[in-house]
């Protein structure tokens, strides 16, 4: 089974409602996510870090460097690597680490949510599932995983803060689609 490293940067995904103000503060997101995705233990042996706890809105040049640090030291331990990250600079958190980890060699996914993970219709649950997935296969470079679409890293733009596809890549294909069925466009790797 392979071995992917979860690392939490903050961000909706683990944000939980306030009562009674609709305000969302930052949870336990590891034992959230046991409880409310415990089928990844079946996808792959799973380590989780909490990198920060930030708004994305607030993500910095000095976090990228603290996430290349994190996945380049672990390299040899993980076959993967799942970043969770708030939606509002996921691309430029995915664009930058594209040229700080050149030749890793390894699947490196961000993902995260429109809703947080707790909630009923949140995205968090699949969305996590299918970039886990993604971790476990021969997907080379750093992309994004949101809706049903694998993007690459650093060709992505947000396009909405409330569809569940609010990520796109107006001048490259997606690299892989999800429905019933996952659909990898290998010559695009």
């Amino acid at each position: 089974m392979k071995r992917i490293l979860i690392i939490h940067t903050g961000g909706t995904f683990g944000m939980v409602p306030e009562r009674p103000k609709p305000t969302l503060r930052p949870s336990e997101v590891e034992q959230n996510i046991i409880t409310h995705v415990p089928e990844l233990a079946q996808l792959a042996e799973i380590e989780f870090q909490v990198a920060f706890n930030l708004d994305s809105a607030d993500m910095a040049p000095a976090n990228w460097q603290k996430l290349a640090r994190m996945i380049y030291e672990d390299r040899d331990r993980h076959d993967g690597f799942v970043i969770i990250h708030g939606t509002d600079s996921m691309a430029y958190s995915a664009t930058a680490l594209s040229f700080m980890l050149p030749n890793l060699n390894k699947p490196v996914i961000l993902t995260g949510s429109q809703r947080p993970l707790g909630e009923i219709r949140t995205d968090a649950r699949m969305n996590l599932v299918n970039a886990v997935e993604f971790a476990t296969r021969e997907i080379p470079e750093v992309c994004i995983f949101f809706g049903t679409r694998l993007l690459r890293g650093n060709r992505t733009v947000k396009i909405s803060s409330t569809e569940y596809g609010a990520f796109t890549s107006p001048n490259f294909p997606p690299l892989a689609e999800v429905g019933v069925d996952v659909h990898i466009r290998g010559n695009q790797l």
